[in-house]
């Protein structure tokens, strides 16, 4: 199974019990925690399970039809502010 079905299948699980915004949660924090100081420049920019759940639920909000006028990247920091202030 390819990384993206794997997070389709997490997405679908989570938003089925009501629980995926606690879920993205504690995906972002543990992202953040987990990148250093060091490494600060290429947070949520590889491969990694965070990023293709923010994917994949950007996809089933239809977030990806209507994104903000400043490209993808800055979308995901749209994601994390709303996670972080809203929820």
């Amino acid at each position: 199974m390819q990384n993206i079905e794997i997070a389709g299948t997490i997405v679908n699980i989570f938003s089925m019990s009501h629980k995926i915004h606690d879920f993205i949660s504690m995906l972002l924090s543990a992202e953040i925690s987990n990148t250093g100081v060091d490494h600060s420049n290429v947070i949520f920019r590889g491969n990694t399970l965070t990023t293709k759940v923010i994917d994949v639920y950007m996809k089933v909000t239809g977030f990806e039809y209507a994104p903000p006028p400043f490209g993808k990247e800055r979308a995901y920091l749209v994601i994390i502010f709303f996670f972080f202030f809203f929820l």
